[in-house]
């Protein structure tokens, strides 16, 4: 029976071949739009989803006015992170990360202008699980001079060569040692970074201690247990408490007064996830998304997918109106109703 569908279904479109390619392929195009959009839509949406415990990992933000003017980003002073982790229970671990533009990077006579290096903490692969192909993850961030690159970085500079333990020139003013090589960063990550350069190489010029000195992308990561609500205000507690000194000096007022004054100053936490999509202009290491514009194409995508079967239901409609003497007669010789619905399916399918 379903042969024989098939057969009358071939020699139908086969009939009228214009009226066939114009309702399929319309469908076709429709579908295939849907797709390109979804498939870009899933791409933006999956931002960050790759790094393990990525759902308890936060960025500190801050976000304030001072004199009338309001300002927002995603830069916080050096102490921040440390002192959260050792005086807030649901803070497992904070990473610092400094961005520094790029590098002159010499290797023999070979010599490259390294665009995305940052400094950062020894626990940067402790935060973000980013796999190392050469070194061990707890050591090559832990000393004086030493860098951990990408392996395509790494395949530039020194080829086949294992990279670790060789010696690299920066801005001709220092030399660097190779401490490890980590994979390529996916596409989808909010950084994506070529060179990273141990913190402790310049602690006393980076590690200033003032709280009103906003130079770092700061990382913390929660335990599974912890309420983000209640470690914000936490934070923002032992924020105004060490600040107080400061504003005094450099601002010559009190915290109070400076409330008083119409002024603000709050850190929130950002989850990792809403980096990419929901950084409304916090900043960041690579250019920023509007989750606004995620939700247009989706509705773009739901809209040519309803639109293209719109089309060909009524374009199929319409056809079945010029069979109305096929039917007739199929019913003659005993086709039931649920037959005919059946070849007018296989005919569309």
């Amino acid at each position: 029976m379903f042969k024989n569908y098939f057969k009358i279904a071939l020699r139908s479109v086969w009939k009228d071949k214009f009226f066939s390619f114009l309702n399929i392929s319309g469908l076709a195009i429709g579908i295939a739009c849907c797709l390109l959009i979804v498939t870009y839509v899933r791409y933006e949406l999956s931002y960050d989803k790759h790094f393990a415990n990525q759902e308890n990992i936060y960025r500190i933000i801050i976000d304030g006015s001072f004199n009338g003017r309001d300002f927002t980003g995603s830069q916080s002073p050096s102490p921040t992170g440390g002192i959260y982790r050792d005086q807030i229970p649901g803070v497992e671990e904070r990473l610092r990360l400094r961005n520094t533009g790029n590098w002159i990077v010499k290797y023999e006579d070979k010599v490259f202008n390294e665009d995305r290096v940052v400094f950062s903490d020894e626990t940067f692969f402790d935060v973000f699980k980013i796999r190392l192909l050469k070194g061990n993850p707890k050591e090559v961030l832990n000393r004086k001079n030493h860098l951990v690159m990408s392996e395509t970085v790494a395949q530039k500079y020194f080829g086949d060569e294992d990279p670790v333990g060789k010696t690299v020139r920066l801005d001709n003013d220092s030399d660097w040692t190779v401490s490890g090589v980590y994979e390529d960063i996916p596409g989808n990550t909010h950084f994506r970074f070529n060179m990273i350069l141990s913190f402790i190489t310049r602690e006393d010029e980076y590690n200033s201690q003032q709280w009103l000195n906003q130079n770092y992308d700061t990382y913390l990561v929660l335990n599974e247990n912890a309420d983000p609500a209640q470690v914000q205000a936490q934070m923002n507690e032992i924020a105004i408490d060490k600040m107080g000194a400061e504003f005094k000096q450099f601002l010559d007022m009190t915290y109070d007064q400076f409330l008083a004054a119409g002024n603000s100053f709050n850190y929130f936490l950002q989850p990792l996830g809403d980096i990419h999509l929901r950084s409304d202009g916090y900043g960041g290491f690579e250019p920023e998304a509007d989750i606004t514009y995620v939700y247009i194409f989706s509705a773009i995508a739901a809209f040519i997918l309803i639109i293209a079967c719109i089309n060909f239901m009524n374009l199929s409609t319409a056809r079945s109106a010029n069979r109305a003497k096929e039917v007739g007669i199929r019913k003659v010789l005993g086709s039931i109703r649920g037959q005919l619905i059946m070849q007018f399916i296989s005919e569309s399918v």
